[in-house]
């Protein structure tokens, strides 16, 4: 919540360089998927969530709800609250996006395929998580397991991104800035006033120039004194 972001203040003389990267998941999705409107979509550097909505005749809303689905594992249950429908039309529009993004359904069922093969789920730098109950015999075991098998592939990827990230930013960021804090996708770095201009330009230089992907990476930054003021 904003209040508690707030808290978090530079004191004078300083400035608080906050940086997160822009839709990394989906990114990490197009890539890894190859599907062609997602692909077309960043290399044009379009908004996926819009995208996503015209090609589906939905509303970006819906979407980014869509698209967000895929990465986190989240079932019809879930999106019927989040946008207000029932849950048998959460299961079409899910129905439908397989069909018009089928590019992702096959990854998807790649990657399931062969976490089930293995027993794990590796990440874009090969850490592991394993997944017994993909062989499960109760059905809502293996179909949890399923999905964490997917988010484990697209967040732990974007986790990975993230923590080189951090150690590109360290190596880079002017001496007298101090990166803080980190949530998520989100670097939190103190600069002096008379650095921020050196910070900003280190900062996206060591989240963008990461080059795991078939997409760019593009860092949003805003130069803030409340850390509340970010968002």
């Amino acid at each position: 919540c904003r209040m508690i972001r707030n808290l978090l203040c530079a004191p004078e003389g300083y400035k608080l360089v906050v940086a997160d990267y822009s839709q990394i998941e989906p990114r990490i999705i197009a890539s890894m998927s190859n599907d062609p409107i997602m692909m077309d979509n960043y290399l044009k550097g379009g908004d996926i969530y819009t995208t996503v909505g015209d090609t589906m005749g939905v509303s970006r809303k819906v979407g980014k709800v869509l698209v967000l689905s895929m990465a986190y594992g989240v079932g019809p249950d879930k999106i019927s609250r989040q946008i207000g429908c029932s849950v048998d039309e959460a299961r079409a529009l899910l129905t439908n996006f397989s069909k018009n993004f089928a590019s992702v359904d096959a990854y998807k069922s790649k990657v399931i395929g062969a976490a089930r093969n293995t027993g794990y789920i590796s990440t874009i730098k090969k850490r592991r998580r394993y997944l017994p109950d993909l062989k499960s015999k109760i059905t809502s075991f293996r179909a949890g397991a399923e999905r964490q098998a997917f988010n484990t592939r697209i967040q732990g990827s974007a986790a990975d991104i993230i923590k080189l990230a951090m150690i590109r930013a360290y190596e880079r960021i002017p001496q007298g800035a101090k990166i803080i804090l980190t949530v998520h996708d989100e670097i939190v770095t103190l600069t002096p006033d008379s650095l921020v201009d050196k910070t900003q330009e280190a900062i996206r230089e060591a989240m963008e120039g990461i080059n795991f992907l078939k997409v760019p990476l593009v860092a949003d930054i805003k130069v803030v004194q409340k850390w509340g003021e970010a968002k």
